[in-house]
This record gives C-alpha cells, sequence and structure tokens, in this order.
C-alpha cells in the first residue's frame, strides 16, 4: 500500500458514511459512486498533484473540482494540491477530501443539475472559443487577400463575417462591393 492509499482512506471515509460505495480502486485513483454521481480522486505521481473529479458517467458528463469552486464562487480554495514531497501525503490527501466534502455539501443532492449546468457552460464556452478563433483566421486571411489583390475571395469572407467586421474591414466591404458587383 502506498502513500496515497493509505490516507485516502482515512480522508474520505465520509464518503462511505454518506452512501458512496467504491466503484474503481487503484494505487493512483479511487473512484466512490452514489447512485448516478461518481467522485474520483487522482494522484498524479509525476506532478505530485492531488485532485479529484465529479461525473455522471450515464450522461457523459464530468466535471473538476477546480471547476465546481468556481461555480460556487469558492476562491479561497483550490481544486489541485501539489505535495512538494510524498511525505507531505498527508496533508494534501486531507486538504482535497476537505474540499470534496464541501463541495458534497453544497450539491444537496442536486448534483445532476449542478453537473449538468457547468458542463452545458463549458460546452457553449468551448463553441464561442472555437467561433472565435474561426472568425479570426477568417478574417485574417480576408485581410490578406485584401492585400494579395484577390478581392473576389476577399469579399466571400469579409461578407460571411459582417457584422463582426472591424471599421477599417467594412470600408475595405463597400469598396469592394460598388466596384465587384
Amino acid at each position: 500500500m502506498n502513500e496515497f492509499e493509505k490516507y485516502r482512506t482515512q480522508s474520505f471515509h465520509y464518503l462511505l458514511e454518506q452512501g458512496f460505495h467504491i466503484k474503481k480502486s487503484n494505487d493512483r485513483e479511487i473512484t466512490y459512486s452514489r447512485n448516478s454521481l461518481d467522485v474520483t480522486i487522482f494522484f498524479d505521481p509525476t506532478s505530485y498533484e492531488i485532485f479529484a473529479l465529479f461525473s455522471l458517467p450515464e450522461e457523459n458528463v464530468s466535471v473538476s473540482l477546480e471547476e465546481l469552486l468556481r461555480y460556487f464562487g469558492i476562491i479561497e480554495r483550490k481544486g489541485i494540491y501539489q505535495i512538494p514531497t510524498l511525505d507531505k501525503m498527508e496533508i494534501g490527501v486531507d486538504y482535497i477530501s476537505t474540499v470534496v466534502n464541501l463541495m458534497i455539501e453544497k450539491f444537496a443532492l442536486n448534483e445532476k443539475i449542478i453537473l449538468n449546468d457547468i458542463h452545458n457552460t463549458k460546452e457553449k464556452e468551448h463553441v464561442q472559443l472555437l467561433s472565435n478563433y474561426y472568425l479570426s483566421n477568417d478574417l485574417d486571411m480576408a485581410d490578406q487577400l485584401w492585400k494579395n489583390k484577390e478581392y473576389q475571395k476577399s469579399i466571400e469572407l469579409y461578407e460571411k463575417h459582417e457584422t463582426d467586421l472591424s471599421e477599417t474591414q467594412l470600408m475595405k466591404l463597400e469598396y469592394l462591393r460598388k466596384h465587384l458587383h
């Protein structure tokens, strides 16, 4: 039994008392499960980080402890604890245990709603980031096409993103419309 296995058993005993059971366990992680909620505690032996993941496996939803803390506006706690050496394992496991317990209390049996809300917000943010990325690429390409005097291709990209154009790009678009149409 390694240090992580030793201390996690002590520190997370309250989960068993709250109706969770051990679903999976090895020397680097342990998963506690109750109804549709899984709570997995990880130890990364390379970085010495201890962290937790809350998931609804049936719905393919996973949320980190860090994301839960942000959701509840708890800024004085962190969702990852990095121990400097293995002999500090107990401190790290106890810290993550305390934060996990805080989250379990915050759930008040609404974990499905909360985790899905966070997951959906992450999905929307991801879609928005991708959209911004493609917008930026398209507009950079349109500007480059303008410089290369490839006006037909340039107008297509400017028109595709007309509502997002800068003042200069709008002026270029108007110029192209007057001279190409």
